[in-house]
């Protein structure tokens, strides 16, 4: 008898022990992980640099996490020819070269709906020069790149087409610190940007 009841004082003191230690858990910014799973795809933008389109080119991807939060990476370069004007000492014609990239945020908070809003923003850094051209207008001569710092959060709308593929167009804004390269500087590269993206994943 006295060992049954040693024995349901134990249990009892392990449930209570359990119990005490769940609800001792620290609180977390995503909560419990109750699903997890990636994605990665192509990336198109457009926007402006200084009076000139341009057509941006790039990949993302990162860590799903309970289909609503992603942690990742993205980056990008510009695919357009952008005059940065005549090098003052050579007298040479120079085109923009320049990429950039980053830390990749997202969130999904009605990610079930076949078309679902998303917010996501950028933080990262890039370099740019201002590379010389011959007269065929191809790169020549050595050049440096000048570093830079760039936040883009932007909007998306996601077409869940199926479960592993999201298709989706996006609005946002590119804003630089510290971009110099020729007479194309941060006024040129702060703009408004649309985009165009795939993703191939778990979501």
């Amino acid at each position: 008898m006295k060992r049954n009841k040693a024995a349901v004082l134990l249990f009892v003191m392990f449930c209570a022990g359990h119990v005490l230690a769940q609800e001792q858990e620290p609180e977390t910014l995503l909560g419990e992980i109750t699903t997890s799973g990636g994605f990665g795809g192509p990336y198109m933008k457009v926007s402006s640099v200084g009076d000139v389109g341009a057509v941006w080119f790039g990949g993302f991807g990162g860590w799903v996490i309970n289909h609503s939060f992603v942690i990742g990476g993205a980056g990008f370069g510009l695919l357009t020819d952008v005059d940065a004007g005549v090098d003052d000492f050579t007298g040479t014609e120079r085109v923009l070269m320049t990429g950039y990239g980053g830390m990749w945020l997202e969130y999904h908070p009605g990610w079930k709906k076949v078309l679902h809003m998303s917010f996501a923003t950028l933080i990262g850094g890039g370099g740019a020069m201002a590379a010389e051209t011959d007269r065929f207008g191809n790169h020549a001569g050595e050049h440096n790149s000048d570093p830079f710092f760039i936040i883009e959060p932007a909007v998306q709308l996601n077409l869940n087409v199926i479960r592993s593929f999201r298709a989706g167009i996006s609005a946002g804004y590119r804003y630089t610190v510290g971009f110099n390269a020729g007479r194309v500087t941060d006024a040129e590269m702060r703009s408004a940007t649309f985009g165009f993206f795939m993703k191939f994943g778990k979501f």
